[in-house]
């Protein structure tokens, strides 16, 4: 196997992954802002927080999921931008997966909810993303440098 090909499975495997989560989080955060955006009123989460803005509704959709978007994208067509975006979104994507599943398994203790398939969901996004982090940062040193147009080149032999 070739050097770029053997980079190249943690690269594509990052793509699906990237685009997944960012989808779910804008459906997430979008289906509570559209209809509160439409009826004129404050999200529920502004309300009970009794902030201005929901702070982490603003970060994902104006930061971490078009860059979540933007490094995938890269990586498939094997942008220089997505090498480097990688390892920061996979570590973040492993890291938000399992506060967020450790705040629902909380909530079922503290008996505030009983659903633990959430919990389930982001235990699965923190394997997956860090079984792909590992792939990647294993062949890190393996990675195709950037050309002056900032496109990857595709190994040769």
């Amino acid at each position: 196997m070739k050097k770029g090909e053997s980079f190249f499975l943690p690269a594509i495997l990052s793509f699906p992954l990237a685009t997944l989560v960012a989808a779910v989080f804008y459906f997430l955060w979008l289906s509570e802002v559209i209809p509160a955006l439409m009826t004129h009123t404050e999200p529920k989460s502004v309300v009970e927080a009794g902030l201005m803005t929901n702070p982490v509704h603003v970060l994902d959709l104006a930061i971490l999921l078009p860059a979540l978007l933007a490094g995938g994208v890269s990586l498939f067509r094997r942008g220089a931008m997505g090498y480097y975006l990688a390892p920061l979104l996979l570590t973040f994507t492993a890291l938000m997966a399992v506060a967020i599943g450790g705040m629902v398994v909380v909530m079922v203790l503290q008996k505030v909810t009983t659903d633990l398939l959430l919990a389930g969901v982001f235990g699965v996004i923190t394997l997956v993303s860090t079984i792909i982090l590992w792939l990647f940062l294993r062949r890190l040193e393996e990675a195709p440098r950037a050309e002056a147009g900032g496109v990857a080149p595709v190994a040769s032999e």
